[in-house]
């Protein structure tokens, strides 16, 4: 199981370097993958449409999301116009819901299997 602890915004050049290295991630056979997002402190709509399409499992690997929270997507929710808030508020919530789902589960190991623990930080 690998980790990926992001820090920071999730926004730009950060939202294309997460997706990569997931990309690359997803190449290990039988690849788990955890995002953990306690350390993300804003997200744009760039950023949450990658979470969204990890979340989906898109790329085939195993893959939960864990310390997503409604105040890291303030920003994305005051700029969505009024006809599309519902949608992305559902987008949200599943993030949400999906990081409170792991906590009451559990994720127990937050390393590679050879030890490391990788991280992206996100500007």
């Amino acid at each position: 199981m690998t980790t990926v602890v992001l820090a920071g915004e999730l926004r730009g050049w950060a939202v294309a370097d997460l997706a990569e290295h997931c990309a690359v991630l997803r190449q290990e056979p039988h690849a788990q993958i955890v995002l953990d997002m306690g350390g993300v402190h804003a997200c744009d709509a760039a950023g949450l449409e990658v979470l969204i399409a990890l979340h989906a499992g898109d790329g085939g690997a195993d893959l939960v999301i864990r310390g997503a929270r409604w105040s890291q997507f303030f920003d994305v929710l005051r700029q969505t116009p009024l006809e599309d808030l519902g949608g992305v508020c559902h987008q949200v919530r599943q993030l949400v819901w999906s990081a409170r789902r792991v906590r009451r589960i559990g994720v127990d190991r937050t390393e590679r299997d050879d030890g490391s623990t990788p991280s992206v930080t996100a500007g």
